[in-house]
């Protein structure tokens, strides 16, 4: 009877498993928004803090994926001669403009390349934040360095329609008119089940749950 029982919990967790795996599956990150690269001629936007005048930069989207924001990608590049790494800030933009930070993260001076025919993107892993966003919301990608260090530069282009540039130099945010900051963001988006699927869901727990009753019994 006990091995009966057992092979029953088995065949039962193992249906469970196998609903759930696509559930997973379906989790993987997916491009969000994207402005594309540009090329290395076009000009782009220098993040720096001095002795007596800085400016950050920061670049407004919105969301087309609902779920958590897992990767943002960036073209960047750096100065000959620069030290010290960028602070990369996510903050809220529900009124349009930055707003309340959510979360920042250390970018490494060593993974920004220097200017060169080709600027690839420069990655940050963001999936460890739990920044999750629905359909419509509206958030900002923020960049700033230490006080005195040379310029990194955040190449700019034009053609996004879903948000805007902001410069920041000790004062407060302003908007850029048509100017937008190269980027892209990766999602992961919010796995929900087919009805189908809760259906056999149910029915395999319901099918423990009896045969767990009849063990008491």
């Amino acid at each position: 009877m006990k091995r009966t029982m057992k092979r029953t919990r088995n065949t039962y967790l193992t249906l469970l498993a196998l609903l759930l795996s696509p559930m997973a599956a379906n989790a993987v990150p997916i491009l969000d928004q994207s402005t594309g690269l540009s090329t290395p001629g076009n000009a782009g936007t220098n993040i720096f803090q001095q002795e007596s005048f800085g400016q950050s930069v920061a670049q407004t989207l919105s969301v087309a994926v609902a779920g958590e924001l897992n990767r943002i990608d960036l073209q960047l590049y750096q100065s000959q001669g620069s030290v010290g790494d960028v602070t990369v800030s996510i903050l809220d933009a529900t009124g349009g403009s930055p707003g309340s930070l959510l979360a920042s993260f250390l970018l490494p001076l060593t993974d920004i390349p220097l200017f060169s025919s080709q600027i690839p993107w420069t990655s940050v892993d963001v999936s460890g934040a739990g920044l999750a966003f629905d359909v419509g919301d509206m958030f900002a990608i923020q960049l700033s360095r230490p006080l005195g260090l040379r310029s990194v530069t955040w190449s700019s282009g034009t053609g996004y329609s879903g948000g805007a540039q902001y410069l920041n130099r000790g004062s407060g945010f302003f908007v850029v008119p048509d100017k937008n900051l190269n980027f892209q963001t990766w999602m992961e988006p919010v796995s929900v089940p087919e009805p189908g699927t809760l259906g056999v869901l149910g029915i395999g727990l319901a099918g423990m749950g009896l045969a767990r009753r009849r063990k008491v019994a």
